[in-house]
């Protein structure tokens, strides 16, 4: 089975050497309501977050005795535009398993996965198609010079980003395989990746990570549909599906970031392609193909006059790796 693939531009900002002093936090936590304009903060446990994401589709049903073929898989919605500028919000934390104190997000929702055909050695039951993923939301985010968070890890052992700002396409549905007993034919096709869509981020104040990336900013596709397993002895999975393509990302820095893995990592990629489906108990290479990756898009990254991002002890060299 070819491996998925895809396609990565990224850059990072590396511009100090020395482990950095921890920033004060020490500062009263604003009413996220006071924010200039835009979307407001939902806080979840010290942590603010911004989500327009859409919602996921419904995996279509197997053939039953009476409806034999796959039902398709149903798509989600989109994330919609996610327009975030605050000011005057300190003393953010990180919270849950994975919530950075600042999280902006629109993403794609996923879609179904398509049903397998009703199981016959006689019938030629279809397999129902995966649902395409659907495109994350543009986001346009500027986080002013009064503000500040600590991300730690916690008792869960990640990496937590200070600030994560993401754009994310819906993983595609997975195509439901036929009841045929050899083969591939009648395999549902599973779905493509959702775009990622482009990310313009503007962030001043003091941002912190203890275990992570001061601050993540991205445009990302969305995987391929994985393609779902033969059910006759001597069928073949279902293909997987084409991963979706990200967009351009833009990112100025105009703070003081801390990121013990790296200051600040801004990225577009492409979605990985899906994985195909395994072939039946005795089809030893009747697995699935694996879908293609999609495309990275372009990224800048500006470090503005009087800011400064510093990274672990053993970051060394300066200046701006891409």
């Amino acid at each position: 089975m070819p491996k998925p693939n895809h396609s990565t531009s990224t850059a990072k900002l590396l511009l100090s050497t020395a482990l950095g002093t921890m920033l004060a936090l020490n500062a009263a936590l604003i009413d996220p309501a006071r924010a200039d304009s835009g979307l407001s903060c939902e806080m979840q446990d010290g942590s603010c977050v911004i989500d327009t994401s859409g919602i996921d589709g419904i995996d279509g049903p197997d053939g039953t005795s009476t409806a034999t073929n796959g039902s398709w898989g149903k798509e989600g919605t989109a994330g919609s535009v996610n327009t975030s500028n605050f000011d005057n919000v300190t003393g953010l934390v990180s919270s849950g398993v994975a919530t950075s104190p600042v999280n902006i997000t629109a993403n794609g929702g996923k879609g179904g996965d398509g049903g397998n055909g009703y199981p016959s050695i006689s019938e030629q039951n279809f397999g129902g198609n995966g649902a395409n993923g659907m495109d994350g939301g543009a986001i346009d985010a500027n986080i002013g010079p009064n503000t500040s968070g600590l991300a730690t890890d916690g008792t869960t052992g990640l990496g937590i980003s200070g600030i994560t700002i993401l754009s994310q396409g819906g993983a595609g549905g997975g195509g439901g395989v036929a009841s045929y007993e050899e083969g591939n034919e009648g395999n549902g096709t599973s779905g493509t990746g959702g775009d990622g869509q482009g990310v313009q981020a503007t962030v001043g104040g003091q941002w912190q990570s203890s275990t992570g990336n001061g601050v993540y900013i991205a445009s990302v596709g969305g995987n391929g549909g994985t393609g779902r397993s033969g059910g006759g002895k001597l069928a073949d999975g279902a293909n997987g599906g084409q991963g979706g393509d990200s967009n351009s990302v833009t990112a100025t820095i105009n703070g003081q970031i801390y990121g013990a893995a790296a200051g600040v990592f801004v990225t577009s990629a492409g979605g990985n392609g899906g994985n195909g489906g395994d072939g039946g108990e005795l089809d030893g290479d009747g697995a699935g193909n694996g879908g293609n990756g999609g495309q990275g898009g372009d990224v800048s990254a500006t470090l503005a006059t009087g800011a400064k991002i510093t990274m672990g002890e053993d970051t060394t060299g300066q200046g701006l790796g891409q």
